[in-house]
C-alpha cells in the first residue's frame, strides 16, 4: 500500500517542500471550530467527548471541513467505550453452547476493529503526540469568522 500524501505544511515544516510540484491553487479552509455544539445525532457520551475536545483544542487545529470527521472520531469513542461495558458485563471468554469450548467474545473483535479505526482518526485529527508534533496552526486574516456558526 502505498504511502499517504503529506500535506503542504508538513513538507515546509520539514523543509521539503518543492515549489515545482506545490498546488499552487491548495484550498485553504476556514479554521477555528471553538464555540461548535457537537451535531444532534451523536449519543450523549460522543457529544461529552466532543466538547472536551474542542476545549483543549487550540484555535485552528482543524478547519470546517474537518467537522464531520470530527464528529465520527467522538462516534467511534463512544462505540468503543459502549463494547468495553459490554466486555466488562460478559467478560472477555464465553462458553459456547453447542461444544462447551471455552471461545473469545466476539465483542472484542468489534471493539480491536473500531479501535483500529479510532487510531486513524486520531492520527488524521493530530490527537495523537507524533502526529501533534508534526501539526503547525497558523492564522491568517479570514480565520477571524467561525464559518460553523453559519450552520
Amino acid at each position: 500500500m502505498a504511502r499517504p500524501r503529506k500535506p503542504t505544511a508538513i513538507k515546509k515544516l520539514q523543509g521539503t517542500l518543492q515549489p515545482c510540484r506545490t498546488n499552487l491553487n491548495e484550498p485553504k479552509p476556514q479554521t477555528d471550530i471553538k464555540v461548535v455544539s457537537a451535531p444532534s445525532w451523536l449519543n450523549d457520551v460522543a457529544k461529552q467527548h466532543w466538547n472536551f475536545a474542542i476545549s483543549q483544542m487550540p484555535d485552528g487545529m482543524v478547519s470546517s471541513l474537518d467537522y464531520t470527521v470530527f464528529a465520527m472520531w467522538a462516534d467511534t469513542v463512544s462505540k468503543i467505550l459502549e463494547l468495553e461495558a459490554i466486555l466488562q458485563h460478559e467478560g472477555l471468554m464465553l462458553t459456547d453452547e453447542k461444544t462447551g469450548k471455552r471461545v473469545v467474545n466476539p465483542v472484542l473483535k468489534q471493539q480491536n476493529e473500531l479501535k483500529y479505526i479510532l487510531k486513524n482518526y486520531l492520527t488524521e485529527l493530530g490527537f495523537t503526540p507524533a502526529s501533534r508534533s508534526k501539526v503547525s496552526i497558523t492564522k491568517s486574516d479570514s480565520d477571524n469568522k467561525n464559518s460553523f456558526l453559519d450552520l
